[in-house]
């Protein structure tokens, strides 16, 4: 057992069901109904897609994939990712996805991935779990109310001492950056300043590859724009360029 990681999985519990995050239009609590409930046992509910049990298999991860947040799990459209969480906290070995529709708008950021990812050696990410990848959102906290919209670089920032913590743990040789505000505070959090340019497609048309660096420990750090709606719409080329985007990880 990883203790380490463990021990950030109930710190992350602990912080949010005493102290919930809110800016207004967005309120950030924990995702348990009840005490009884426990239905988060990784750091991330999107750990449970690629990362699942890390714990207990200490692999090694090449991939760190960081997301915004993951929305509200208590919504009608979360109803089969719920359910099949619930049956992987049970010890049941079922993808993340499963019978989730694919093929739906609110499923185009997963539709996506899926297609990126197997562009880069990972085909078949929505039936097939990857040991040296783990998916975590910045933000740790779970929505109250409307799943997109409202959030904050300051709300995403609440939770950078865990996200440190995450990345000292897992080590990993790569961090994918899933969209402009991902991409900036995570800028924030390992080289202690923002990233400068004037407009993020110019940022990401630059080709940008950044070097983290602590003691003896290296990664590549990758911008790219989110994979959903609009970040698909917001970036110049379309879903094509995001694909051209997604090569400089392979190298």
């Amino acid at each position: 057992m990883n203790e380490r990681y463990l021990n950030l999985v109930n710190s992350v519990r602990a912080d949010y069901k005493n102290n919930s995050r809110d800016n207004g239009t967005v309120r950030l609590t924990w995702c348990d109904t009840d005490e009884s409930d426990n239905l988060c046992r990784e750091v991330n509910l999107w750990t449970y897609w690629q990362g699942w049990r890390y714990s207990e298999r200490q692999d090694r991860v090449k991939i760190l994939l960081l997301g915004q947040d993951w929305g509200n799990p208590y919504s009608t459209q979360s109803f089969k990712l719920r359910e099949n969480i619930r049956k992987m906290n049970e010890g049941i070995d079922v993808p993340y996805l499963f019978g989730c529709h694919l093929d739906s708008k609110v499923s185009q950021t997963d539709r996506n991935l899926i297609k990126l990812f197997s562009e880069i050696g990972y085909p078949n990410i929505d039936v097939i779990r990857y040991p040296d990848l783990f998916f975590c959102n910045f933000s740790l906290g779970y929505r109250a109310g409307t799943d997109t919209g409202g959030m904050t670089e300051d709300l995403l920032e609440a939770d950078s001492e865990y996200i440190k913590e995450l990345i000292d743990i897992l080590r990993p040789e790569k961090i994918i950056c899933l969209g402009e505000s991902v991409t900036r505070v995570t800028e924030k959090l390992l080289f202690g300043k923002l990233p400068k340019y004037k407009n993020y497609n110019e940022y990401i048309d630059s080709g940008v590859i950044l070097d983290y660096q602590d003691g003896d420990y290296e990664c590549k750090v990758f911008p790219v724009f989110h994979s959903g709606f609009y970040g698909e719409k917001n970036r110049v080329g379309g879903l094509d360029q995001h694909i051209e985007d997604w090569k400089r990880i392979m190298a």
